[in-house]
């Protein structure tokens, strides 16, 4: 091999050297950039929770508060008794998701667990949501319906002995159930759809990068 060909090989080297150094550079600084914008991403996530517990919260006092002021109404008590437990549960289920969502991400740890983990914890909380939607919507339909007749003593039973009414509660609920499912999914994608689409984007990214 004469000189000529000896520095051709050495200079290629040096050019993928430097070619490497780079795209290392590059990557470093990519990462630090996901990774700082995915802790404002955990962030929003996680404060929308809260305030979703803190709407749980003041609906659980003023169901509670309620009762005490209409003690007198056996019906009704149930009625706002059914709804208090309702909402203290889902409230139960949804607040071990909150301590475990992340604020920001940890340096500590590897940015694409940490994303995913999150990711994973919001699903569960729109199953529950879900899951508490689809029993609790149809029985808020009927107690809208019925509420005149509850307050005013009436049975919810006795109420649902008319075969007209009935019908016409079995009517509101296929009708209304969908409306108010697709109302509380969009009230979701309000809350977290944008600091969802950037925690899914940023898990593709680091997907590519690692």
């Amino acid at each position: 091999m004469d000189n000529l060909d000896q520095e051709l090989l050495t200079a290629w080297a040096e050019l993928k050297k430097k070619k490497f150094e780079n795209f290392e550079i590059n990557k470093t600084d990519i990462m630090d950039a996901i990774r700082k914008e995915s802790s404002t991403t955990l962030s929003g996530l996680r404060k929308s929770l809260m305030h979703k517990l803190a709407w749980i919260v003041f609906f659980i006092i003023a169901f509670t508060i309620w009762m005490f002021i209409e003690s007198d109404k056996i019906e009704l008590i149930k009625v706002l008794g059914f709804f208090t437990a309702l909402y203290a549960i889902s409230f139960v289920a949804l607040l071990p998701l909150y301590f475990k969502m992340d604020d920001s991400v940890n340096m500590t740890e590897n940015t694409l667990t940490t994303l995913k983990k999150n990711r994973k914890l919001l699903k569960n909380m729109f199953m529950i949501e879900r899951l508490f939607a689809v029993f609790g919507l149809p029985i808020s339909i009927i107690v809208g319906a019925l509420i005149r007749r509850i307050y005013n003593g009436q049975t919810i039973a006795g109420a649902m002995s008319d075969t007209k009414l009935l019908f016409f509660l079995i009517g509101c609920i296929i009708v209304i159930t969908p409306i108010l499912f697709y109302i509380s999914e969009k009230m979701n994608e309000m809350a977290f759809g944008k600091n969802r689409s950037k925690l899914e984007q940023n898990i593709a990214r680091l997907e590519v990068l690692y």
